[in-house]
């Protein structure tokens, strides 16, 4: 942009530079001819003159000297070539975004002039992905060729891409924050309503809910909120306690008659071997170390 500024600019020297070999001195004569010369008032026939461009020095203007796209301009003839430039470039290219009122061509001009020339040209920034993520080869293409159809500039693109997955990246830190403090919650709860049963008790609820939940609805199980949950696992906690579980008097359990001590003896040694014992993530877990538990008290 700066650049099209400064050969827009040096266009106008080249027509003031123009315009200068053609100018009139005080007296009304013409600056290229008449016994003045070139330069207007003179000295007889090819004076030296004040002014014009006949007395073969070029300078820029002062207030423009500091100016970095006239650097280069050091004669009439460099300030004439700057101007061709500039004439070529402004054939090329758009005079800025269209109105919203423009046809199809304008816009297409305009976009192809900002777009790069295929969807390939992006080239996305490296951002560090959170733990996990990766980057999808087939999303990216598809974002690029979106922003080639948009005109999305190479420079936009790559602003966009690197913010955009920033963002990504700040929004998964916090959703890891948040569900760990719903984590920590949930324990407090727990160990507050179920004390030193708390283990036991969710045990209980995860157990019944995987066996008896319908298959199609589990799913939304992990959705309930942390209270919801917690009131769910106190009812069937209490509902294991007092209609499921399996052990006690006149049961086939741990205190069930006909079993002797060397039965009982066995029992335990089983369970202890099993899968359910050893892995605490286990289902039956909580129910197989109780079982065992209760075995060795009746001993």
């Amino acid at each position: 942009m700066h650049k099209l500024l400064g050969l827009l600019m040096a266009s106008f020297f080249a027509l003031y530079g123009l315009m200068s070999m053609f100018t009139f001195n005080e007296r009304g004569e013409s600056g290229a001819g008449g016994e003045g010369g070139a330069g207007g008032e003179g000295e007889g026939e090819g004076g030296t003159g004040e002014g014009g461009a006949g007395s073969g020095e070029f300078s820029v203007p002062e207030s423009y000297q500091d100016k970095e796209y006239l650097k280069d301009i050091k004669s009439y003839d460099d300030l004439y070539k700057a101007f061709d430039n500039a004439q070529t470039l402004i054939g090329k290219r758009p005079g800025g975004m269209p109105q919203e009122n423009a046809t199809d061509e304008e816009w297409n001009a305009y976009l192809d002039s900002v777009r790069p020339e295929s969807a390939e040209k992006y080239e996305f920034a490296e951002v560090d992905l959170p733990e996990g993520y990766t980057r999808d080869e087939r999303m990216e293409k598809s974002v690029k060729e979106i922003f080639h159809k948009a005109g999305i500039s190479p420079r936009q693109a790559k602003i966009i891409q690197e913010n955009y997955d920033k963002l990504v990246g700040e929004r998964h830190a916090e959703m890891v924050n948040e569900n760990g403090k719903q984590d920590q919650n949930f324990e407090e709860m727990t160990k507050e309503l179920f004390g030193e049963r708390k283990e036991e008790a969710v045990g209980n609820a995860k157990k019944m809910m995987n066996d008896m939940a319908p298959e199609k609805f589990k799913e939304h199980i992990a959705q309930l909120s942390n209270e919801d949950l917690v009131v769910m696992a106190s009812i069937l906690d209490q509902v294991h306690e007092k209609y499921i579980k399996e052990d006690g008097p006149g049961g086939g359990g741990a205190g069930g008659s006909g079993e002797t001590t060397r039965d009982k003896r066995e029992k335990a040694s089983k369970l202890r071997q099993s899968v359910a014992y050893k892995d605490p993530f286990h289902l039956d877990h909580v129910d197989t170390v109780k079982q065992v538990n209760d075995l060795y008290a009746a001993l």
